[in-house]
């Protein structure tokens, strides 16, 4: 029986410091603004199986979608996409087509039509500007969640990407081989937006899984970039991360170039 209680005690002494370790990971690099850096409870094929995370609360940040197509067709870097129009952080807009300017699912700001056609397979969407008062400025919105279409439409802006978490917390992507190092945008429970990037690279399957275990609450989330073209960016006054991915199965298979390419859609985010 002593030998029993000793092991409870173990382990409820294994998950104390393991909270208590996570917890103290987030730091304040602005008000309303947190940077947490994460070790991933499986190890990677390489790079240090670590994920970069930035919170952002959308009651204290105007965020908007910046798309080569509104400025002349020229991509940029994500740190001169930050630079050029003064955002304090940013990262990719999705995907984009072979033309290098177009996303692969609905892009829309204001009046401007990057692509004005739905993807049918995209579930989740990003929507930032709203048309009234009331909404929050940024937010995530599950395709199937009830009165998602009318809610989207509340908003001057808004980006439809592949859905990996379900409103909820449900993993949704199937299980697959190919791996890549990955630029997500995440929300939580409480309507914190979130820039999660990680350069190791995972299968999107398990890495879901491994943000799960972490305390971050997450309840939805939308695969924007992979491999080379995955990027994120925050330049604060005492702050600065620059994030570039690197390897991705079938297309980049270097797992050590560090600079940003250039890229044609951003979502950015500035001090309201």
């Amino acid at each position: 029986m002593k030998k029993k209680y000793q092991i409870i005690f173990l382990i409820f002494l294994t998950l104390f410091y393991s909270t208590l370790m996570h917890a103290v990971e987030w730091q304040k690099i602005g008000n309303g603004l947190e940077y947490g850096k994460f070790e991933l409870a499986v190890s990677s094929s390489s790079g240090n199986s670590t994920v970069d995370i930035v919170r952002i609360d959308p009651a204290q940040y105007d965020f908007d979608l910046l798309l080569a197509s509104e400025h002349e067709n020229k991509k940029r870097t994500i740190e001169n996409w930050a630079l050029d129009f003064g955002f304090i952080g940013a990262i990719n807009a999705g995907m984009f087509q072979t033309d290098h300017i177009t996303g692969t699912g609905y892009l829309t700001n204001y009046q401007h039509k990057n692509n004005p056609f739905r993807h049918s397979t995209y579930k989740m969407y990003f929507v930032c500007n709203p048309k009234e008062e009331g909404l929050p400025e940024a937010q995530m919105i599950d395709w199937q969640q009830p009165g998602a279409p009318e809610l989207i439409g509340k908003y001057n802006s808004a980006l439809q990407c592949i859905r990996m978490i379900a409103s909820g917390g449900k993993n949704v992507w199937s299980k697959q081989t190919d791996k890549w190092s990955e630029a997500a945008l995440g929300q939580d429970i409480e309507g914190n937006i979130l820039f999660i990037f990680c350069r190791s690279p995972y299968t999107m399957h398990e890495l879901i899984n491994l943000l799960l275990q972490l305390p971050l609450d997450l309840d939805k989330m939308m695969h924007l970039e992979g491999g080379p073209e995955a990027s994120s960016y925050i330049e604060t006054e005492e702050f600065h991360l620059r994030c570039a991915g690197t390897f991705e199965s079938g297309f980049f298979d270097n797992e050590d170039q560090q600079s940003f390419w250039q890229i044609p859609n951003i979502i950015g985010f500035r001090k309201r």
